[in-house]
């Protein structure tokens, strides 16, 4: 089995591991885990490795997991994490492939910059869905994905801002939209992991 072989049509490591907690989930979360390391097991370690690596607070890694996943009450974000890096480790020996540091290609500031000016317009009304949801309200939302894009991955911040917005049913307009789809572009995702928000844009008319 290919190491990464969600196709590179769809969301992948850590944001594309947090579609997968829904209400009707019946394994554990490990397990949950697992399965989706099967298929990409190196995305999912370099995004818990870098996540780990860097000066991010608890407070922050509750809040991006919390948010990103339905997995609200969840403790122990950073034993989660960590779990989940020795799990997609072992993953990595079991089949013959180094467990290699996550690679440390450098981002254009210019991109980096883009993806923060998206987050602070499209913060408030994140922010507010995010305190006010009734049942699935998470404090510190926008501080964390901008702590994660400046400091860890503007990658990574952008996939999980992404999932935010999808799981809050933020709506967006056209123009956001295609914008989100540039970036996208420039940072090599296939054509679902921005399209998965595409149901926000009804969210408009």
């Amino acid at each position: 089995m290919s190491e990464d072989n969600n196709d590179d049509l769809f969301d992948f490591g850590l944001s594309g591991l947090s579609t997968q907690f829904h209400q009707d989930v019946e394994e554990t979360p490990f397990e949950v885990a697992r399965l989706w390391a099967t298929g990409d097991v190196r995305r999912l370690r370099d995004d818990a490795l870098r996540l780990l690596q860097n000066p991010v607070p608890d407070w922050a890694l509750t809040a991006l997991w919390r948010a990103a996943s339905s997995m609200v009450g969840m403790d122990g974000i950073r034993t989660w994490l960590q779990d989940v890096e020795a799990l997609c480790t072992a993953q990595l020996l079991a089949d013959g492939h180094a467990p290699e540091a996550p690679a440390s290609g450098t981002v254009p500031q210019a991109l980096t910059d883009a993806v923060l000016e998206e987050l602070h317009l499209i913060g408030p009304a994140l922010a507010d869905a995010t305190t006010s949801h009734p049942y699935a309200a998470v404090p510190d939302v926008v501080p964390a994905l901008e702590l994660t894009v400046r400091e860890v991955d503007p990658n990574l911040g952008f996939r999980l801002l992404l999932r935010c917005l999808s799981r809050y049913w933020i709506p967006l307009d056209h123009r956001t939209y295609d914008r989100y789809t540039n970036l996208g572009r420039q940072f090599g995702f296939g054509e679902h992991v921005v399209g998965a928000c595409d149901f926000l844009l009804k969210l408009q008319d």
